[in-house]
């Protein structure tokens, strides 16, 4: 059962930290040669990426047993690479979070509210 306050906030958040990377990936027309070259794309889909893992690690227990089929570790862990070991953060990883990730999360949310 999902707690209507920070449950809710919180899967509206992660929504929105999807659009944004949705907007970003157009700004660049996705284009992932641009993404290894420029910081500036790297960082934002980075940030979007480390603020959905906030989000999730703020659902309570409950929500996530009760909604299993989203991998809300695999989310936190990405976050906590991001956050701990930057240096070390694989871009490919990134990349491929927000082209195919993202999307589906998104639509999971959506579908949970």
């Amino acid at each position: 059962m999902m707690k209507p306050n920070r449950d809710f906030y919180c899967l509206k958040e992660i929504i929105g930290y999807c659009d944004k990377i949705q907007k970003i990936l157009s700004k660049f027309n996705s284009n992932y040669e641009i993404f290894l070259n420029s910081l500036e794309y790297q960082y934002s889909i980075s940030f979007c990426i480390f603020q959905i893992g906030e989000c999730c690690n703020s659902l309570s227990d409950e929500f996530k047993n009760t909604h299993t089929h989203v991998e809300w570790r695999v989310i936190i862990g990405m976050r906590n690479i991001i956050v701990h070991d930057y240096g070390n953060v694989d871009l490919k990883k990134v990349w491929n979070t927000a082209i195919y990730d993202i999307p589906e999360l998104k639509n999971n949310c959506e579908e949970m509210l």
